[in-house]
């Protein structure tokens, strides 16, 4: 006996589901609603705005994902995987003395971002991190919001905490929510000023020397 005549009595009512309209035997037609599809798409799609609009999505803050963030022991250890296997391009990197940490960002042929992290030198930034991932991993999700002091009071009216929030920098503010409150996940909310990505001429290398901006000279390991 042949496939198709063993599926047959499995098929058969799919086929007069289909026949029916997509309803089931003896159901009533569906009543067209008074707005047509697309129309309330529309509609839907009128209440989103991008990231620069001053219209929030529903009550939320309107976030955009921007990047992912790999944090480890060596940026250099990442790189066969990012770089060499994903095809990841170097976009722009620095070291942040503040926070204690260098990074770079690679991009991939969607637009999508990679940051890769690695502890500066004496920095004590990846130490609970690292010491339960030895070999790294997954360090935070950065979504990109129009206005930051909207998002910090949307984080307190829903219940949640700010941490390390850092107003300072009119290129580029920020606040995390802990994994403690995000179901393991450490969600970075930051608003971008108008400032560009990094230096004219900056190369992958020079990041990793300690030549990028804010640089310490002392080279990765």
């Amino acid at each position: 006996m042949g496939l198709r005549r063993l599926l047959q009595p499995l098929l058969e009512p799919r086929r007069q589901w289909r026949r029916a309209g997509g309803r089931h035997r003896g159901a009533a037609p569906r009543a067209r609603r008074g707005r047509p599809r697309g129309a309330a798409r529309r509609a839907r799609s009128a209440r989103i705005r991008d990231v620069t609009g001053d219209t929030p999505l529903l009550d939320g803050v309107a976030a955009v994902f921007d990047h992912a963030a790999h944090g480890a022991r060596s940026i250099r250890d990442l790189l066969p995987l990012y770089r060499d296997l994903l095809g990841g391009r170097f976009i722009a990197g620095g070291d942040n003395p503040r926070a204690g940490y260098r990074a770079l960002q690679l991009g991939f042929h969607d637009g999508s971002r990679v940051e890769l992290i690695e502890p500066l030198w004496g920095s004590t930034f990846l130490d609970s991190f690292l010491a339960s991932r030895p070999r790294g991993g997954l360090h935070h999700l950065t979504f990109r919001v129009a206005d930051v002091h909207a998002a910090l009071r949307r984080v307190d009216e829903i219940g949640l905490t700010a941490t390390a929030v850092y107003l300072g920098d009119p290129d580029w503010q920020e606040f995390f929510v802990h994994p403690r409150e995000a179901f393991g996940a450490l969600i970075q909310l930051a608003q971008k000023g108008s400032g560009g990505w990094g230096w004219p001429g900056l190369t992958l290398e020079d990041v990793l020397a300690g030549r990028g901006p804010n640089g310490d000279g002392r080279p990765s390991p």
